[in-house]
């Protein structure tokens, strides 16, 4: 899928820049979409089909620039691991060509995680504080 670029190692939080300012800004560098499309309710999977490595890379900066211990975090729940990523977005182009779906049903299964719940963790420092 690799919807991120190795910038993920580099991205630093802008300085200057308040945390959910900073959220929606790694959101939109790392995936290259546009942060006039991100909202707060924007689902990282649901919505904008990160999962897999493209997810893990970007839960590391975030990790990593807003101090959030993601040690417990359980990414299985949120996302599809790489090898599924693959799979599921043929069955969810597949879903859309034929008009019986798309994105939702297929990532159903999987919690979603909002750039809002990204910000009330980074704003905490403890993923806890999403729940």
């Amino acid at each position: 899928m690799a919807l991120l670029t190795p910038r993920w190692r580099d991205w630093q939080r802008p300085p200057g820049l308040g945390v959910e300012a900073s959220v929606f800004n790694l959101v939109g560098e790392l995936s290259n979409i546009p942060l006039s499309i991100l909202r707060s309710d924007t689902r990282l999977l649901h919505d904008l089909g990160i999962g897999g490595d493209d997810a893990m890379e970007l839960f590391l900066a975030y990790s990593r620039e807003f101090h959030v211990d993601l040690n417990s975090f359980p990414f299985n729940n949120y996302f599809p691991d790489e090898s599924a990523m693959g799979f599921l977005w043929f069955i969810e182009r597949l879903a859309a060509v034929v008009g019986c779906g798309g994105r939702i049903r297929v990532f159903a299964r999987y919690t979603p995680i909002t750039i809002a719940d990204l910000v009330v963790m980074a704003e905490a420092g403890n993923r806890e504080a999403a729940r």
